[in-house]
């Protein structure tokens, strides 16, 4: 009985909190339409062209990396997983994705997956997604952290100066997380072989290339917004797009609302506009429009016949 109770409470629990989020996402997209921020007569003229195909495809790319990284750790950690197998759990991933608040279904996904082929490698399993979640947020705050200090130099109010000397505060928090993963003995004993070598070794070269794909992964993101921009018709150089991207990402991490809405709609309004950018939020929805429908389609990999 208590059993059932406690069934229902968390039930009830999962949809206020749902709840809540929907309604913080509907006030603050309200207030970007009010305020002008967002205008969704952009939409009115959007015509297929190379920069909306552009979009899909850096989204497209973007998804790539993020199956390529994971089973790049997967299989650095003994896993032994072939292309076609891990790049199936990552397409069911990505679907579960669009349901759940911060990627914990592509999580969710990878790791159920793994228990059942690799019944005895739980622990691997679990470093495998653990350390991807590492270093993918230490790249991004790595980028986080360049961006603030360019952004810096842009004109801009007083409130968003003070935001963005913290965000430069990245920088420290990169370091910190590059500290704790050197110095901490549990993450050291899940790492790959290899790196547990060159981080007790004080080498990094065995690190460094995967981050390529970390590294990548943000970038592909950028691209496909700054595709948004011009196939929404807005002038956006494609430099100060990029300097903007990383932190308009890092607001999208916070599981505020679903998918992010109006969260990283207003960031991506307000940082885009401090680099002399118009659109930001229109942008951002059609990227998200975009990642919701290629996501969407990856749930055809539930078809594909499972292998290893």
């Amino acid at each position: 009985m208590n059993r059932n109770l406690s069934a229902s409470n968390s039930k009830t629990r999962a949809a206020l909190t749902l709840l809540f989020k929907s309604a913080l996402a509907i006030v603050l997209l309200f207030w970007l339409v009010r305020s002008g921020r967002l205008d969704f007569a952009a939409f009115a003229d959007l015509k297929p062209s190379l920069a909306l195909a552009g979009t899909f495809f850096f989204e497209a790319a973007m998804l790539a990396c993020l199956m390529a990284r994971w089973h790049f750790m997967a299989n650095a950690l003994g896993l032994k997983l072939k292309k076609e197998g891990s790049a199936r759990i990552s397409l069911i991933g990505f679907f579960a994705a669009i349901w759940t608040p911060a990627s914990l279904g592509l999580d969710g996904a990878r790791l159920l997956s793994l228990r059942r082929l690799r019944p005895n490698q739980n622990g691997a399993a679990v470093a495998s997604v653990l350390w991807d979640r590492i270093l993918g947020v230490w790249t991004l705050l790595t980028l986080c952290a360049a961006s603030g200090l360019v952004l810096w130099r842009y004109p801009m109010s007083p409130a968003l100066r003070h935001l963005v000397l913290i965000l430069c505060g990245a920088s420290l928090l990169a370091v910190a997380l590059g500290v704790f993963v050197r110095f901490s003995p549990a993450l050291l004993r899940l790492s790959p072989a290899g790196w547990r070598e060159a981080l007790e070794n004080h080498r990094s070269a065995p690190i460094a290339k995967p981050l390529i794909i970390f590294f990548a992964t943000p970038v592909c993101n950028a691209m496909a917004t700054w595709c948004a921009l011009r196939a929404l018709g807005f002038d956006a150089p494609i430099g100060s797009t990029l300097v903007a991207m990383p932190l308009i990402i890092l607001s999208s991490l916070a599981p505020l609302t679903p998918l992010g809405l109006g969260v990283t709609d207003a960031a991506a309004a307000t940082l885009l506009n401090a680099v002399g950018v118009a659109g930001g939020a229109e942008a951002t929805m059609l990227a998200r429009s975009s990642f919701v429908l290629i996501c969407a389609a990856c749930g055809l990999a539930w078809f594909w016949p499972a292998r290893e």
